[in-house]
């Protein structure tokens, strides 16, 4: 009986330990100018269809990517997105985008409207990670397509860490964010 109590404790250990360690895993959001901004359409605004953002199928998780070398990449465990990469940019960028285009009215893609002069943007994004544990990096081309005129680009925004903590991380992916998307509107809207 005295061994079988001991073979019983030697299995229940690792469950036990196991359920008492903690992951203590953090998510993080990415940002936009304001949290929550709706489509309001005035009926002479230019409509601005935006098309979801192309995303490499290494960057479309919720771990946050580090580049260790030119031909190698890693992922973050205890340190997420609370969402998928792909999910947090289209909504941020159709936020940011309401936010700083007042006289346009900004709608996804899938919500087409009638009766509107209406103008296309579509983004690929090519980086959203971290350099060398030292500089974050947004990295896009897109095209804009508005009364039969096409503007094609790439924006290359790098953002250097304050420290290095995940919250450094984060708001450094936010920071070149933004300035990416302020950059593209600033060609774009000239």
């Amino acid at each position: 009986m005295k061994n079988f109590y001991k073979l019983l404790l030697l299995i229940m250990m690792p469950v036990l330990f196991g359920c008492s360690s903690s992951n203590n895993i953090r998510y993080y959001s990415l940002d936009s100018d304001t949290y929550f901004i709706g489509a309001e359409c005035g009926k002479n605004d230019n409509l601005l269809l935006v098309k979801r953002v192309k995303i490499p199928e290494y960057l479309n998780t919720k771990s946050i990517v580090y580049r260790v070398n030119e031909h190698e990449v890693i992922y973050t465990n205890q340190n997420r997105w609370v969402d998928d990469l792909e999910y947090l940019v289209n909504v941020s960028l159709v936020k940011n985008l309401r936010s700083n285009l007042k006289s346009w009215c900004i709608m996804p893609h899938s919500e087409v409207i009638e009766n509107k002069k209406s103008g296309e943007l579509q983004i690929s994004l090519n980086n959203f990670e971290v350099i060398k544990s030292s500089v974050a990096v947004v990295d896009y081309d897109y095209r804009f397509n508005f009364n039969n005129e096409q503007l094609i680009g790439t924006i290359h925004v790098e953002e250097n860490l304050s420290n290095n903590d995940y919250e450094a991380v984060v708001a450094a992916l936010n920071k070149a964010w933004q300035k990416s998307v302020k950059d593209m509107l600033g060609r774009i809207m000239k």
